[in-house]
């Protein structure tokens, strides 16, 4: 289940019930989400599974590993970095990877952290085609 702060957020993409839906209004730990053809639905928080961050999603939302995302308030470059542990964002420059921020375990943590350095919501751009959801969680 995505964590409750990330759940403010317009726009994120979430698995419910195995149909891939975005998130268009939050009220409470109800939202308000619409699938690809259109159709509503109301949701509990508590139902939601987290889309796993990976490459083709990187695609579907426009954007690729080494993706330079400006800090809208302060200029600061962050880059779009894979490791071991899976997607995260690195200020540009640090080579070493010390100061690593935010992990991207989730496309959902990724569209928060873009709306936060950019200013701008991330949606999707290139058709997702045929979902396949990702298997219930035990």
């Amino acid at each position: 289940m995505p964590p409750r702060h990330c759940l403010h957020l317009r726009h994120a993409h979430v698995y419910h019930a195995g149909v891939l839906c975005e998130i268009i209004d939050v009220q409470g730990d109800r939202l308000l989400a619409r699938d690809g053809t259109g159709r509503r639905y109301t949701l509990s928080r508590f139902l939601l599974e987290g889309i796993p961050l990976t490459t083709a999603w990187l695609h579907r939302l426009g954007l690729q590993e080494g993706e330079r995302l400006r800090n809208w308030r302060s200029g600061i470059a962050w880059v779009l970095r894979r490791t071991p542990q899976g997607y995260c964002l690195v200020p540009e420059g640090d080579a070493g990877a010390v100061r690593v921020q935010g992990a991207l375990p989730y496309v959902h943590d990724l569209q928060r952290w873009h709306r936060g350095l950019t200013g701008r919501y991330l949606t999707l751009i290139n058709d997702p085609g045929p979902e396949t959801p990702p298997p219930p969680t035990p």
